[in-house]
Parts: C-alpha cells; sequence; structure tokens
C-alpha cells in the first residue's frame, strides 16, 4: 500500500475507493476508509490532512463509524 500511495499519490487511492463504494454497500467501505486513515497516520507522519480526508469519507459512507468519528475528533484537536 505505501508503495502505492507513494507512487500513485493519495488521491488515486480515494478515487479507487470510491469505484468500490459505488459497487458495494457503504458501511462495508466505510472500514477501508478508515483502515486507510490510520495507515496515513502510521507510515506518514506529515500527511494528516490525508488521515482527515479518509476519516471524513468513512464519516460520509456511515455516520455511525465510531472509530473514524473518536480519529477524526483526536487528529482535529491536534
Amino acid at each position: 500500500m505505501k508503495q502505492y500511495i507513494d507512487q500513485q499519490g493519495f488521491s488515486s487511492v480515494m478515487a479507487a475507493y470510491r469505484q468500490f463504494a459505488a459497487k458495494v454497500h457503504p458501511k462495508a467501505i466505510s472500514g477501508f476508509y478508515y483502515r486507510l486513515g490510520n495507515y496515513i497516520l502510521f507510515y506518514y507522519n506529515d500527511r494528516n490532512d490525508e488521515a482527515i480526508a479518509a476519516f471524513q469519507e468513512a464519516l460520509k459512507l456511515n455516520p455511525g463509524h465510531q472509530h473514524a468519528a473518536q480519529a477524526l475528533n483526536k487528529l482535529q484537536q491536534q
């Protein structure tokens, strides 16, 4: 995943997930966005804005995703 993000960029990963979201139940895809946000936080120290975007997308697809909401709140408070 890191190599793909490094080569293709974050927006490409988000676009790929959006294609899946159009075909699969949104709540299932929200977990992918949540994991993407965590992945970005773990591997990239300077890309909090991308992690925020991933968590926001997770919440857009599943407003009840508590882990995404907690992660987003934590980042926004920093």
